[in-house]
């Protein structure tokens, strides 16, 4: 039997922000105290402390006894826990706007002001977003909101990897605003409910925009508000990730569909999540694999909500005598690439070895080459490739050039295949009903 949720308090002001703690004590005390200082007087900050394992509760309770926390007693996602504290927020009926944080953020001073000030203007604009930066990169921009691509229901970040904008540059019109730093007006939240909870994690927030933008209102991203986040596209690809975001990818195509690409999109989108599994299969990656073919199963059987997926990680091979020179190859991720490099890294300070990391343009020199699963012709140039697969897991390529070419074929068959065998789940998704959306 779950926990009841514990409530210290009720929390009061025409602004609740409302932030969801997952294991993220490391960030809590930059984070709050930010929060609270953009609050100022206009309200409150709400804590879902969403069944963490580090001391986060005893961590709040002794920084910050005078924060309202809400304990669920066990993890119910970010569309769990984002929905638990809007429920809390809107028993207050003088809070007409809910702010939504993550826990690894820093909110800039000034970042409320100018959210309230563009969703007061209009009647029609339900929400407003902030320009979100990186975390120890505050230049560089993380994204302005999104775009939802008109035929295939792609995510197009706004801005994503550029300077950051001037306080005074105009708000942009957007299909999907994150639940990082995401303001909404309450009566919104009564009319259309709140995030899916069947969702889980990922794709929950897009879901909501994209439903609130069907019923024509209109999402903002403002310059003038910054908040900075941890972002998870610089983390390494691991195999829970990689099953909610497939399988909930599926489920807002069929709930959200372009309003071009309609619900061939979707079956576009099963088509290549089936060919992934095949051609990974076919590569001897069987853990992404059979993690792509439970997130495409569960979909298809209309099983949502939490799932276990664990993988354990694997150590790195051993690495050649007075090994020098490492070049990372295009077609690993920034999150992996770092991840496979530190790990490498690890082993060569364990052993009293120098390894150099190399520039794209220096493969041939290369001792090692640390490869994605398509990797590129010039790794093959190198004197060692080694594979990095989601979840931490190494292999050596003996024969670089011909697995290049069967990669390469594989793929080719793995997508003609695909192609029918997609189609009994796309049929089947559209006669089943959708999941509910919860009210307050």
């Amino acid at each position: 039997m779950n926990p009841e949720p514990r409530l210290t308090r009720q929390p009061r002001g025409r602004v609740i922000a409302v932030m969801v703690a997952w294991n993220g004590r490391s960030f809590l005390e930059a984070a709050i105290s930010s929060v609270l200082e953009a609050l100022g007087e206009h309200g409150e900050l709400l804590v879902v402390e969403n069944g963490s394992t580090d001391s986060s509760f005893d961590f709040l309770r002794a920084h910050f006894p005078d924060v309202a926390v809400l304990q669920t007693g066990e993890n119910l996602g970010g569309a769990g826990g984002f929905s638990a504290g809007m429920r809390v927020a809107l028993e207050d009926l003088e809070c007409h706007y809910v702010w939504l944080l993550d826990n690894d953020i820093i909110v800039e001073p000034g970042a409320l002001e100018p959210l309230l000030d563009i969703l007061a203007s209009a009647p029609d604009i339900a929400a407003t977003g902030s320009q979100l930066c990186l975390y120890d990169r505050p230049d560089t921009v993380q994204e302005l909101g999104s775009r939802y691509t008109p035929w295939l229901g792609a995510l197009e970040q706004q801005h994503a990897g550029q300077p950051r904008l001037p306080a005074d540059a105009s708000p942009r019109e957007v299909d999907y605003l994150a639940a990082c730093s995401l303001l909404i007006r309450s009566d919104i939240l009564r009319q259309h409910g709140l995030f899916r909870e069947a969702l889980f994690v990922f794709y929950d927030d897009v879901e909501w925009s994209l439903r609130v933008r069907r019923a024509g209102y209109r999402l903002l991203a403002v310059p003038a508000s910054v908040v900075r986040h941890c972002y998870g596209g610089d983390k390494p690809t691991v195999p829970w990730r990689e099953y909610y975001r497939k399988r909930n990818r599926c489920i807002c195509l069929r709930l959200e569909p372009p309003r071009r690409g309609r619900l061939l999109a979707l079956y576009f989108y099963l088509v290549y999540v089936n060919a992934l599994v095949r051609y990974l299969a076919w590569q001897g990656d069987l853990v992404l694999a059979g993690t792509y073919r439970l997130a495409l199963d569960d979909f298809d059987n209309g099983r949502l909500g939490r799932r276990e997926i664990v993988h354990p990680a694997a150590a790195p091979p051993p690495l050649p005598e007075n090994a020098c020179g490492i070049w990372v190859d295009t077609s690993l991720s920034p999150g992996d690439a770092e991840a496979a490099w530190k790990a490498l890294e690890h082993v060569a300070v364990h052993r009293k070895q120098h390894l150099l990391r190399l520039g794209p343009n220096q493969a041939g020199g290369a001792e090692i080459a640390l490869v994605g699963e398509r990797y590129s012709w010039t790794a093959t140039h190198s004197k060692r490739l080694l594979r990095y697969r989601c979840g931490g897991r190494w292999s050596q390529i003996t024969h670089p050039r011909r697995e290049w070419l069967l990669s390469r074929l594989r793929l080719t068959m793995a997508l003609m295949q695909a192609v029918p065998a997609a189609l009994p789940r796309w049929l089947r998704a559209l006669r089943r009903d959708p999941p509910p959306i919860p009210l307050p």
